[in-house]
Parts: structure tokens; sequence; C-alpha cells
């Protein structure tokens, strides 16, 4: 069986009720795909602390189950996504003991990510499930995040262009599409301009 390893990418507010969010969890490779997984405001929380590396007053859970895996001197090595049904996807955390045991723990997804940010571990997903359930979602980059960057330069277009160009260049075609896409949605022709003529480039370049 193929695993895949997988990044955190974000956490978005899915815009339903009772305070749900949306993990989304991407392949670590430049493919573009991803998995949204819908986790609450505490879990959202905690990852985005984690992200950050913000540390909170008060040990919480994870805190303490990470306290409690380092003083029976057990390892955690990885965390792996084997299952995917009706939309809920389960995970594994992966220990070894100091006999180098291996065990699998069962373990909410969104708890799994935690600790694996906390432990600086992998997160690896079966490829037929993310074949499965992958999403290409949109770019972290909106066109508003331009024009905030314009009014920050003082509508210098020499410097403006400039930091324009390097980011699309560091942008990946899945990512310049989705961009392109929300460009032509505001209106903006102007980026929506510069956009194809990075595409262009791209495929001229081949």
């Amino acid at each position: 069986m193929n695993y895949i390893e997988l990044e955190f990418y974000d956490v978005q507010n899915s815009r339903m009720p009772n305070e749900v969010f949306v993990l989304i969890l991407k392949e670590k490779k430049d493919s573009g795909r991803a998995i949204p997984i819908l986790i609450g405001l505490n879990e959202a929380r905690c990852i985005v602390m984690e992200q950050s590396k913000a540390a909170s007053k008060r040990p919480g859970t994870h805190e303490l189950v990470g306290k409690v895996i380092s003083a029976a001197r057990f390892e955690l090595q990885k965390v792996v996504i084997h299952h995917y049904e009706e939309g809920i996807f389960y995970a594994n955390l992966i220990l070894r003991d100091p006999d180098q045991n291996v065990f699998e723990i069962d373990s909410r997804t969104s708890d799994a990510v935690i600790l694996a940010l906390k432990f600086n571990i992998p997160i690896y997903i079966k490829d037929t499930i993310l074949s499965k359930a992958a999403i290409f979602p949109t770019s972290v980059i909106q066109p508003e995040d331009f024009n905030a960057k314009k009014k920050e330069l003082n509508e210098d277009m020499e410097a403006y262009n400039q930091f324009l160009d390097e980011k699309l260049r560091n942008m990946n075609k899945t990512e310049l599409n989705n961009l392109l896409q929300g460009a032509v949605e505001c209106e903006d022709y102007e980026l929506a301009s510069k956009i194809h003529e990075e595409l262009t480039r791209r495929k001229d370049s081949r």
C-alpha cells in the first residue's frame, strides 16, 4: 500500500452553523491536491496556536498527552490517515517504545494533526484515500492581497510590479489559475493580465 505525505495548509471558516471549521492538509509535493477535514472551534484554535508556536498559559489536553508520551519514553513517529468513510477520515498515531516495539493508536484526525505539529512529525495518507477525497483549494493569496500591497507601497508602481512578478513566479499552476479566476470575478483585469502573462511564459518555456 502506497502512502503520500501531507502538510498543514490552512484552517478556514466553513460558513456552516455551530462554529464548524475546515482543516486543509495539502500533498507535500507540488500537485495542488488536498483534503478538507471538518473540525470544531477548539480544535481549530489549537491547530492555529501550534502552527504559530503560541504558548498557552496552562497545558491543554494535547500538551498533557505530549508530556505523557515523553514521560513514558515513547517516540511519536508519524500520523497515518488510513480510512475514509461517509466524509470522515480515520487516523492512527504510530508510536515506538524504548524496546523498539511499534504501536498504532486510534485517534481523531484533528487531534493527530495537532500532535504532529507539536512534535514536528510527518502526516501520511493512503494514496487511494487522497485520490478519492482530494480537492484543489483556492489559493491563500487573493486579489485583495495585491491591492493591499499596492496601498502599502504608496502606489509605487515599479516596486509593486517587482513584488507582483516575484509572487507570481513563486506560485504553482493551480494557485495561478485559482488566483486568475478570483481576479476576473473581482474585475481586476490588470492583475488577471499579469497572471495570464505568467501562465503563457511557463507554457512557452517548455
